[in-house]
């Protein structure tokens, strides 16, 4: 039975009724061929020509096409029926509760999209199962975090093309089209690394012009069931035309193929630091090893060129449009922009700006609701679809008629006004995930979908930053209903170069509101932490900290007094704004340091000479550096130092030898911290440069020791810090050796998506252990050997072990297997890491609410029930001391090879200070007389 017929013989069903499955009589259940099913059970359109609902559309222009499809979503507000030709029905989906039984598979394109074969081939928008999810797979990896950040950089400078001179002349201007030219530009240097001056050639470039025609040409056959068939639609001259125009699109795509490989055969792989889209095309394989062909990769270039500039640009364009509608927007988004941007000498967008635009972000996704840039899409049935009381085989195709589902009143309340606040993350949070499908959803959602997010908010906020647009009031804007949603004679627009005085207007608004908004804080911030314990004698200028400052109180003795006052914890002003609260029990630390939470504003200060490492780094790139740089302290890394560890002391040795023999006083915090840096560029970095004999500049900048020296002397302290940095990497990049050490790692070292460290990563993490790695083991080591001189019998003991552990032995070296028997001294040292910590502040940034209400002690029997966050010379929890192993390890040789052959004792004319610094020092040094002593056999 003809669907046709079906409506003459059953006049007395209603258009639009949907009968359930229950309450349908016999007759018509015998009745149930497919054409009959579909026409009578589905709410559908009723056409003028009965055997086809497309040719009323057909007739049809955008603007009243989209009132008619509107109309139809008011009418039956989850789905309806259309037929195309009297054989082949669609059903149109256009409520969350319909579209997700669809989209939640990967099921394949329809008929519909056969007809971009021709022109797009089996790419990934029209390729289905195995094809399809193969080329997902391989071709996933180009929109990854790390390829998409560089491309901020192509799209600020396509944005700096050619719009200033139609500014100049005062003349109206065709948005839309420069718009396409300018993310075609985008796309073929980002995907394609391929330059051609397209937005200087304009509409005369071969391939827009092109692809504009191909998306008519497609929705003209669409829409004309009669030129469905191949063999009829090549007759005609649209059909003639198309054939043609494929041509002239893959001639430019295989021009691009070309040059790439023209220069990989020459050149061989690329040595940039990211792979593009083409680059991954030319080089992916398979799980079979398996790489693209030829037809295969143009393809997914013809594909990835269309839809990765052409939806781009419409987004862009009607974001323009709606803002020229809505100017008070469009000044809040010029407002926004000037906020972040100001203070700048360049108007580029940086990759972190791109979170920031909290409106333009709103304003995009409101636009893209109300200007699907792809306002239809399409999917073949792979499974059941239940609609109401109704089943529709597999085999049928569906629509997911997004406009429709943007504009649907049952899903989106007052559908047609402007609203971007709809889009603040308050007021999505009920949202249905299929509610707003600018990048469909489910398996098969746009790949690209970050990339085009991107560059969209790239090149508004560029262009808002300098001009302000308007319509032109003698054009009128049509939309046109194709592929993409374009407008039918183009979108003109007034540009005008926003007046200096305006940007500067707005950014004083902006800061004396900052400000405000600060003040009230701030006051807010006094109250609530002036109430906590604390001292209460406070300057504006100074807070809490102007004893400190002023030189004339001894720092620890200030400290400890607070600590008798407060036992638990205490508040200090840092300046009249800056609340620090000190912790010093367990029972407050623990919650703390139980978080990898990020380190506070004073570490920051270290970042010009540290930059952004393991010690100042927070969140992902804290945990990826981490992660990089463990396997270096493994203990298969550690064994081997152990033999340049007992170099080191051999040297170190014989230079107090010397003061032994003159009896006189040896300054043993400079010669032990000469030591472990000799130490750790030997272990750390396999570089030997006889440090202990001729001595460092290194340690001569005041830099490493204090924080508040000037500008001029901290910044010249770190271009040599840097420079000294730099020459080892380069040298140890020439040589190759046994083992890995902890240079090589950071070297060769990849995280999950295969990325190295950057050079500039590799530099802060050598400053970083450099530092870190014999400043605080010299401390620890300094104040271990004055502490043994305040108490010679413990002194005396840790000899007697050190004797027992080596005696009968020909060599005084330290064995990896003696570390672990040097029990005494183990404690030793813990006890004096106790009372003389090396590090002895740490800061934390709380990232969660903080709720707060002699050596034997660390003998093992005596440390079972201590509570862990009791002692914590190397911190804890996830950012502990990456070194702790390597640190003590190193501690144990050196006091065990300097207590085997020497007795210390300090020096009565000099008095011991400690300083205030990032790690404990002795003001003037620790001079101690060194006596040669007989081991005990």
């Amino acid at each position: 039975l003809k669907p046709w017929l079906c409506h003459i013989l059953l006049p007395e069903l209603d258009d639009g009724l949907l009968i359930a499955e229950g309450t349908k009589p016999a007759r018509w259940r015998r009745l149930q061929i497919p054409a009959f099913h579909f026409d009578i059970l589905i709410p559908y359109v009723a056409a003028n020509n009965a055997a086809c609902d497309v040719m009323l559309i057909r007739r049809k222009k955008t603007e009243k096409l989209l009132e008619y499809f509107t109309a139809m979503a008011r009418k039956h507000p989850r789905f309806y029926r259309l037929w195309f030709g009297p054989f082949r029905p669609m059903i149109h989906l256009h409520h969350p509760d319909t579209i997700k039984q669809v989209l939640r598979t990967s099921g394949p394109k329809p008929w519909i999209y056969q007809m971009l074969l021709p022109w797009l081939g089996d790419g990934l928008l029209v390729a289905d199962g195995a094809k399809w999810a193969r080329s997902r797979r391989l071709l996933t990896p180009a929109f990854h975090f790390d390829i998409l950040k560089p491309y901020v950089a192509v799209s600020n400078a396509a944005c700096d093309r050619k719009l200033k001179r139609h500014a100049d002349e005062k003349k109206s201007i065709e948005m839309f089209g420069m718009i396409s030219l300018c993310t075609l530009d985008i796309i073929m240097q980002c995907a394609m690394s391929y330059k051609d001056d397209i937005q200087e050639k304009g509409d005369s470039h071969p391939y827009v012009q092109a692809v504009t025609d191909l998306t008519n040409l497609n929705v003209e056959r669409n829409r004309n069931p009669l030129v469905h068939w191949d063999f009829v639609f090549y007759m005609t001259p649209n059909g003639r035309r198309w054939k043609t125009l494929c041509d002239t699109a893959h001639a430019v795509s295989e021009r691009v193929i070309n040059a790439r490989k023209d220069k990989l055969e020459k050149e061989g792989p690329p040595q940039k630091r990211y792979l593009d889209f083409l680059d991954i095309l030319l080089t992916a394989k398979d799980d079979s090893g398996q790489g693209m062909t030829s037809l295969e990769i143009r393809n997914e270039v013809d594909t990835f060129m269309f839809e990765g500039h052409d939806t781009t640009a419409s987004a862009i364009s009607w974001t323009l449009y709606s803002l020229c509608k809505n100017p008070e927007y469009q000044q809040r988004v010029q407002t926004e922009v000037d906020h972040i941007l100001q203070g700048r000498q360049s108007d580029d967008i940086r990759w972190e700006d791109l979170s920031k635009f909290e409106l333009l972000t709103m304003v995009l996704k409101e636009v893209m609701r109300m200007h699907p840039p792809v306002p239809v899409i399409s999917r073949r049935l792979v499974e059941p679809l239940q609609l109401g009381d109704t089943t529709i085989a597999p085999g049928n195709d569906v629509s997911v008629h997004i406009y429709n589902l943007h504009h649907n009143p049952a899903v989106w309340s007052d559908p047609w006004s402007f609203r971007p606040e709809r889009f603040h993350p308050d007021n999505m949070q009920g949202m249905d995930h299929y509610a707003f499908l600018p990048f469909s959803a489910g398996p098969r959602n746009c790949i690209g979908q970050h990339f085009a997010m991107n560059e969209e908010k790239v090149v508004v906020a560029r262009l808002l930053r300098k001009y302000t647009f308007s319509l032109d009031p003698n054009h009128l804007v049509e939309r046109k209903l194709a592929a993409i949603m374009r407008t039918e004679s183009g979108m003109m627009m007034f540009v005008t170069p926003r007046a200096p005085t305006a940007l500067v207007v707005v950014a004083a608004v902006t800061v004396i509101a900052q400000i405000a908004q600060w003040l009230a804080a701030a006051r807010s911030c006094f109250v609530f932490f002036n109430n906590l314990p604390g001292e209460t004698d406070f300057s504006w200028i100074w807070g809490n900290m102007h004893k400190m400052a002023s030189g004339k109180t001894d720092v620890r003795e200030y400290e400890a007094s607070l600590v008798q006052k407060f036992p638990k914890y205490n508040r200090v002003w840092v300046g009249p704004f800056r609340p620090m609260i000190n912790l010093y029990h367990p029972d407050t630390v623990k919650p703390v340091l139980k978080t990898a939470g990020p380190k506070t504003w004073n570490y920051e200060m270290m970042t010009p000479w540290l930059g952004e490492s393991l010690v100042v780094s927070c969140g992902a790139k804290w945990a990826r550096s981490r992660r990089l740089l463990t396997p270096a302290f493994h203990f298969d890394i550690l064994k081997p130092y152990v033999v340049v560890k007992n170099a080191a002391c051999d040297v170190l040795l014989g230079k107090l030898q010397k003061h032994a023999d003159e009896k006189t006083s040896a300054e043993m915090f400079g010669m032990i911290s000469m030591c472990t840096l000799d130490v750790i560029m030997q272990c750390a970095f396999s570089y030997k440069d006889d440090i202990q004999i001729k001595g460092n500049p290194l340690l001569h900048y005041d830099i490493v020791y204090h924080m508040t020296e000037r500008g001029k002397q901290w910044k010249k302290g770190c271009d040599y810090v840097h420079q000294f940095s730099e020459k080892i990497i380069e040298a140890r990049k020439k040589t190759l050796k046994r083992y890995l050490d902890f240079l090589d790692i950071l070297l060769t070292a990849k995280d999950d998506s295969g990325q190295g460290m950057t050079s500039l990563d590799i530099r802060t993490e050598v400053d970083t252990f450099m530092f870190a790695g014999h400043d605080t083991t010299a401390s620890a080591i300094s104040w271990t050997l004055y502490s043994l001189c305040e108490h010679p019998e413990y002194q005396q003991r840790v000899q007697e072990e050190v004797d027992h552990i080596l005696q009968g032995r020909e060599s005084d070296d330290i064995r990896w297997g003696d570390l672990s028997r040097f029990e005494f001294l183990t404690m030793v040292l813990k006890e004096a890491m106790r009372l003389h910590s090396p590090v002895p502040i740490i800061s934390r940034r709380l990232t969660e609410p903080l709720q707060i209400d002699g050596p034997e002690r660390f003998h093992p029997d005596n440390v079972q029930n201590m509570d862990p966050y009791a002692f914590l010379p190397f911190s804890a929890g996830p950012r502990n001391c990456i070194g702790q192993s390597f640190a003590m390890n190193e501690a144990k040789i050196v006091l065990a090879r300097l207590l085997r052959r020497f007795s210390f004792s300090l020096d009565p004319g000099h008095k011991v200070q400690k300083t205030a610094a990032m790690v404990v020092r002795a003001e003037t040094g620790i001079k101690m007389f060194v006596t040669n002593r007989v081991p005990t056999m």
